[in-house]
């Protein structure tokens, strides 16, 4: 999944013909289903942890990726107890997504 978060090609499925599609493995088309694993959480504790090595880069691609999936991540109580845990990755998530909300009322004006 880091290689996913990381090279930031984790959603090719408007690219791929109907074949391709099928002959993709799932991972590959679609992460939602790895949310309701632990491993994405898994991921945020280790990327933002303290004994983690300072990547700022991969932070922002997580936390980048955590706002494109607010609908699925608000129904995991893993979810909600790393956002009270960790106060850097609240910070940046809470960031991107009043960037987020600019954004999407300067769309609407």
């Amino acid at each position: 999944m880091i290689d996913y978060l990381y090279r930031d090609d984790y959603d090719d499925t408007s690219e791929l013909t109907i074949e391709e599609q099928n002959r993709s493995s799932p991972e590959q088309l679609n992460l939602t289903h790895q949310w309701k694993d632990a491993f994405f959480i898994q991921l945020v504790k280790y990327v933002y942890g303290p004994h983690a090595p300072a990547n700022l880069n991969l932070q922002d691609t997580v936390a980048t990726f955590t706002t494109r999936h607010i609908s699925t991540l608000k129904e995991l109580q893993s979810f909600h107890e790393i956002c009270k845990k960790s106060p850097h990755f609240i910070y940046k998530f809470s960031t991107l997504l009043m960037e987020r909300v600019v954004q999407l009322e300067t769309e609407l004006w």
